[in-house]
């Protein structure tokens, strides 16, 4: 009975190691954060609240929630400028006022590093495009969020061309990110931008086994 059970013990540990390996090596992050659309042309077929200027107040649009995921094992693609990261998502999820518009076009999530603007200092930047559908009619949505490098800095000199994990912040701002035809995204300053690891779903099967076994060598010690 005792080698029985050293068997037993042996394989949850080997088991445990594999679901360790994964959730640790092999996961994805969910960044999220909130802001306000307004029009950004005469026509409005999104009905969004505001002028469409970044003009106070500057919470007068309709609210929105991007939240898009990233694995940690996504590959850098050429931008052609200096500092400007792309990588692919693996999904993005946009709400309207509530209502979750449906995704019809995921690009690139966008890492700027140290972006002079010509304000006097250089700004660190990450942003989000979409095609999304909302109330029937098709459009695109970008969204960027801007931070002091001094707080959150992408630029690591380890830095092998994948994504590079960075924690949850707050922005600076206000910041409008707008392209024609599309609507005027308004992310304020203070506004959180949360970074949150989602775990593959190998690993969740591997890690909800292991829990399952230890339930099953606890009972089958004391009997």
């Amino acid at each position: 009975m005792t080698m029985q059970r050293n068997r037993v013990l042996r394989v949850f540990i080997v088991a445990s190691f594999w679901a360790l390996h994964l959730t640790t090596y092999a996961f994805s992050v969910q960044i999220s954060w909130s802001g306000f659309l307004e029009p950004g042309a005469i026509e409005n077929p999104w009905e969004l609240d505001g002028d469409g200027e970044l003009s106070e107040p500057f919470d007068e649009g309709t609210p929105f929630t991007v939240s898009v995921v990233v694995s940690s094992t996504a590959v850098q693609l050429e931008t052609g400028i200096e500092n400007l990261w792309a990588f692919e998502a693996e999904s993005m999820q946009l709400v309207i006022d509530g209502t979750a518009a449906t995704v019809v076009t995921v690009f690139p999530v966008a890492l700027w590093d140290n972006r002079d603007l010509g304000l006097g200092d250089a700004l660190d930047f990450f942003g989000v495009s979409v095609d999304a559908d909302y109330l029937g009619v098709t459009r695109r949505f970008s969204s960027f969020a801007m931070f002091d490098p001094a707080v959150i800095d992408f630029f690591d000199p380890s830095h092998t061309g994948s994504f590079p994990i960075f924690e949850s912040a707050h922005t600076l701002g206000p910041l409008s990110t707008y392209s024609e035809g599309s609507p005027v995204a308004v992310v304020l300053g203070g506004s959180l931008v949360s970074v949150t690891p989602v775990p593959l779903p190998g690993g969740f099967v591997f890690l909800f086994s292991g829990l399952i076994a230890a339930r099953g060598i606890g009972q089958f010690c004391r009997s």
